[in-house]
């Protein structure tokens, strides 16, 4: 099953991929699977990606599929896009619907 991965900020450069197509196994396989491939291939994203709770990982790095924030037991399906993007922080802290009136 091919999978094209699309790295950003700091994981671009850990990767040296802006694009990565990757082969999985056919099957159930999900996020964490394809997590585990990215941490086996490059070593230097164990800084960033911590595997196990879902928390966690989600304080490490944000995966988008189909556009959308997924967890790590989201499956993935042949031509599927991942976005591995790391956590967005920032922002007034004001109320948007607020600012938008």
């Amino acid at each position: 099953m091919r999978i094209k991965v699309h790295f950003f900020a700091h994981f671009r450069q850990i990767t040296g991929h802006k694009t990565l197509e990757v082969e999985l196994e056919p099957g159930q396989v999900d996020v964490r699977d394809l997590l585990r491939l990215l941490l086996a291939r490059f070593p230097g994203l164990q800084e960033y990606i911590t595997l196990g709770d879902e928390e966690v990982t989600r304080r490490t790095v944000l995966v988008v599929v189909a556009d959308r924030l997924v967890a790590g037991d989201k499956e993935l399906e042949e031509g599927d896009e991942v976005k591995i993007l790391p956590p967005i922080v920032g922002g007034s802290g004001n109320n948007l619907e607020e600012g938008c009136s």
